[in-house]
């Protein structure tokens, strides 16, 4: 995603006036609710549950297909979504995992080179965090830092590996 903020000649009383409306400029689509904050109260305790939305897009879907997964330190699956479109989504459950360092791995299958994607998480309270590459093989793309409890006091750091 691309955001171009510039000066920008409207037709005015003087006859220009300069505004600084930026435009956002996308060049992937949106996962629907996997690109939203996440907020529901699952198990009727009062609070929303602090999860993090994550998705995945990617250039060229008809060639190729890439599934997304969220391994523990032990390579222990936590979350996947392997749906065979052009999107891929899944919520982290933070609330019922460990706080802790979690890997995203990409699986990529038939594709003859480099793919570009655009991984995106998006935590409870609209915080976005972007991860944009290539890949070629299958392969670790970032990490999810959780550290909190089991309520709303958790956060989430999201860095490209």
């Amino acid at each position: 995603m691309v955001s171009i903020t510039g000066i920008a000649l409207t037709k005015g009383d003087d006859p220009y006036v300069m505004t600084s409306e930026a435009s956002l400029l996308t060049f992937f689509e949106t996962n629907g609710g996997y690109n939203a904050p996440w907020s529901t109260d699952t198990n009727d305790d009062g609070l929303n549950e602090p999860w993090l939305s994550i998705s995945l897009d990617w250039a060229d879907p008809a060639n190729v297909n890439l599934n997304m997964y969220v391994v523990g330190s032990n390579n222990q699956s936590y979350e996947s979504s392997t749906s065979n479109s052009r999107f891929e989504g899944d919520y982290f459950n933070g609330n019922l995992f460990p706080g802790g360092v979690y890997r995203v791995y990409l699986t990529a299958n038939g594709n003859s080179g480099p793919v570009d994607y655009l991984f995106t998480a998006t935590d409870y309270n609209g915080k976005v965090s972007i991860i944009e590459s290539s890949i070629t093989n299958n392969g670790f793309i970032g990490k999810i830092t959780k550290t909190g409890g089991a309520t709303n006091d958790i956060t989430y750091v999201i860095e490209a590996l």
